[in-house]
């Protein structure tokens, strides 16, 4: 799951890009950017879920070097956590809009 440009810049790395590669390290699945943060959202963590459907509606899309190359028919999506779910329920919609048969979640959380 991607952050915004200027989220990312500010933070000088994605948590979501980090698990990813860990991951591949025990998969040997390739990590790759599929998805872009179209349009910067406010911080999931002080909105109900309402909110939170709303905040990231439309607020992904495909990373604009994949438009025009083959998509994969099966993606392992990473988050660094799960709250109400809003954020990968998005994601999920824009790849299987672009031709995404199946797409498995994987979150890392920790709580304080």
């Amino acid at each position: 799951v991607p952050l915004h440009p200027k989220k990312e810049k500010r933070r000088g790395f994605n948590q979501s890009k980090i698990i990813a590669e860990e991951v591949s390290k025990f998969t040997n699945l390739k990590v790759e950017n599929l998805l872009e943060k179209k349009r910067e959202t406010k911080s999931q963590t002080e909105l109900d879920i309402k909110e939170r459907l709303e905040n990231v509606k439309d607020s992904f899309g495909l990373f604009r070097r994949i438009l025009n190359s083959e998509i994969p028919e099966h993606i392992l999506l990473v988050d660094d956590i799960w709250t109400t779910g809003a954020t990968m329920k998005e994601c999920c919609k824009v790849l299987k809009e672009a031709g995404v048969k199946k797409v498995w979640g994987f979150t890392l959380a920790r709580t304080p």
